[in-house]
């Protein structure tokens, strides 16, 4: 199952090879091995630090094949009161579950 994260979503469904699974966006007919398999291991990836680490080299991957322009990159603003704590997970996912009142 895929999971959240804006560079792991625009990696899997858009730069990965095309199937059924993976590249299901991808009509730039972009198909590179090395990229597939650092996105494939990401998806594996047994913690989040690791994921992270191989999402950030695939993207290197993807710029230096030139494989898209991005035209509009749009940054996450998150706010909430400071009576409320929140550790934001690194793909910035805000579940009900992960908030709890200030002690």
């Amino acid at each position: 199952a895929a999971k959240p994260g804006t560079r792991a979503n625009l990696l899997r469904a858009v730069l990965h090879s095309p199937g059924p699974t993976f590249g299901v966006l991808n009509t730039l007919g972009l198909s590179d091995p090395e990229l597939d398999r650092l996105i494939e291991s990401a998806e594996a990836a047994p913690s989040a630090t690791h994921r992270a680490r191989l999402l950030r080299t695939a993207q290197l991957r993807a710029t230096r094949l030139r494989a898209a322009l991005p035209l509009v990159v749009q940054t996450e603003a998150v706010v909430h009161a400071r009576r409320i704590a929140w550790d934001p997970p690194l793909n910035m996912v805000l579940r009900a579950e992960d908030l709890a009142p200030v002690r």
